[in-house]
């Protein structure tokens, strides 16, 4: 991947975001960890196994995905090179969360600024993994904060440095 292809992926989803209909690995894989996860529960019995079964799909996934990924480009790179350069920038556009962070946190700034803290605790809740029924306005904004702060990491350093 080009420095170019790098850029246009950044502004695919600095004015796409994530498109709801569109394929999404990132979607995809959590639909296979949590297929995978409910599978694990049914058949394995003690810690020592369900730790075992986490440290398959730890290593698993990230190898699976890398082969799918690799895999797509190769094949559409034997189609025509453009091709196989497009769906690079296209998964690369796909693994970036930077437009999707920004709406979440400003659907939460916008629901505090017309005063609607029920409002702003359930735009909070859609982007954190904890109860908020019950926070307070600074709660609200903290927990905004730390979660936009965390999934930046995840979803916007780390796909750029991969």
């Amino acid at each position: 991947m080009t420095p170019i292809d790098l850029i246009v992926a950044c502004a695919l989803d600095a004015v796409l975001g994530d498109p709801r209909r569109l394929p999404h690995p990132v979607r995809l894989m959590g639909k296979i960890i949590g297929g995978f996860e409910a599978r694990i529960r049914k058949m394995v019995r003690g810690p020592g196994a369900v730790r075992m079964a986490g440290i398959v799909l730890a290593l698993g996934l990230p190898v699976m995905s890398y082969a799918a990924g690799a895999w797509m480009i190769e094949l559409a790179t034997r189609l025509h090179p453009q091709a196989g350069r497009w769906v690079g920038i296209w998964l690369a556009f796909t693994t970036l969360a930077a437009r999707d962070l920004v709406d979440h946190a400003r659907a939460v700034m916008r629901e505090l600024e017309t005063g609607s803290l029920v409002r702003a605790r359930q735009a909070v809740s859609r982007i954190v993994g904890r109860d908020t029924d019950h926070l307070s306005e600074p709660e609200v904004v903290r927990a905004t904060v730390e979660t936009i702060a965390e999934s930046t990491s995840d979803g916007v350093i780390a796909p750029l440095v991969y």
